[in-house]
């Protein structure tokens, strides 16, 4: 559930590292509540972001404000541990020598707070994580998916106001990945904590966001809700990044397909599953109006079927173009088929 009232307000910060600008006059605002995604290219400046905020990196321009309070600017610097704020690496960074129960329990007892305290707050969250009966296991012990448990555990220990993950499911393998993201969601959903998750994985930025901000070399390309970044991307990059795309010249748009567009777009783009395939039989035994078939349908030929279980991926040759179409969930044609390929204009993206 989240609310109107910013918890975390980026205003054009900048990162440097010598001459190169890591994150350039980047500015977000981020409701109580809300789970934001981070999505980018390698060296886009996702984990420079991040830490500036956890305040590992210094600011060198802008500023980053916590609850109403600034904690990084070029004259502000608060401690990393003054910031109410819980963080999950990519490597887990668990002590492998202690207990589950001592890891999640350090930042507790690093504050001085009472034993007791820390014994319910430290059962408390391991139960949230689904941990229970793990406290005297070691980390070496653990699978994968328990470690970064555990890792999430000792986050939340200290009960944050702001939960900020780096790339920390990267290391899990597919089916693992998905189940600690549904795991995520559920704690998250349970205990209302703002998030910031940095990913490079667009898919799974989308499954766990409310809102997604898309980097690329330091600068912000587009912040919107996953739906909004997926189907009005703001720019070719993002149409490129986030998911996949067929890039179509406006000419050949208008040559084989039949479909105008603005005289100042040079390029357009449809999704996979936009397209669509039908038998040429089916179609071509319908010869009341050709014309109106030409403007949104055109002769092709199926260079390449993938079954993938879930959907099947066509690769299909169009008038000297390459598309790629996606569609769910059985395989309906075979390498050399001719087809043809149909899509409605509402669909196109500008790129």
């Amino acid at each position: 559930m989240t609310s109107d009232n910013p918890l975390l307000e980026l205003e054009e910060l900048t990162v440097s590292y010598g001459d190169v600008n890591a994150v350039r006059d980047v500015s977000i605002d981020i409701t109580e509540g809300e789970v934001l995604s981070i999505v980018g290219p390698s060296g886009s400046g996702k984990s420079t972001l991040i830490r500036a905020i956890a305040g590992l990196e210094a600011v060198d321009r802008g500023q980053v404000t916590l609850a109403g309070q600034p904690v990084s600017s070029n004259s502000v610097q608060v401690r990393p541990q003054a910031r109410d704020i819980g963080m999950v690496f990519q490597n887990f960074a668990l002590w492998p020598h202690k207990t589950v129960r001592e890891n999640v329990a350090f930042p507790l007892t690093a504050d001085g707070v009472a034993a007791a305290t820390v014994r319910e707050r430290v059962s408390e969250v391991l139960s949230l994580v689904e941990l229970d009966g793990y406290d005297e296991r070691y980390p070496g012990d653990l699978s994968g998916g328990q470690q970064q448990r555990v890792a999430v555990a000792r986050a939340l220990a200290p009960d944050p106001s702001l939960l900020l993950l780096d790339e920390c499911f990267s290391s899990l393998d597919a089916r693992l990945k998905n189940r600690m993201l549904s795991e995520l969601d559920r704690i998250q959903s349970e205990i209302g904590v703002t998030t910031v998750y940095v990913t490079h994985d667009q898919q799974d930025a989308m499954q766990i966001a409310d809102r997604m901000a898309v980097l690329r070399d330091g600068t912000l390309q587009q912040v919107g809700s996953p739906v909004d970044v997926y189907r009005s991307p703001e720019n070719g990059f993002v149409a490129n990044f986030v998911g996949e795309i067929n890039a179509l010249s406006t000419d050949v748009l208008a040559q084989a397909f039949g479909h105008r567009v603005s005289s100042c777009l040079s390029e357009v783009g449809i999704r996979p599953e936009d397209l669509r395939l039908l038998p040429v039989a089916a179609t071509d035994g319908d010869r009341r109006s050709v014309a109106s078939e030409q403007e949104e349908r055109t002769r092709g030929t199926i260079v390449e079927a993938t079954f993938l279980g879930d959907q099947t991926r066509y690769e299909v040759r169009v008038n000297d173009v390459s598309l790629t179409v996606v569609e769910h969930p059985r395989k309906q044609f075979d390498e050399g088929s001719p087809v043809r390929v149909e899509f409605d204009r509402s669909a196109l993206v500008e790129m």
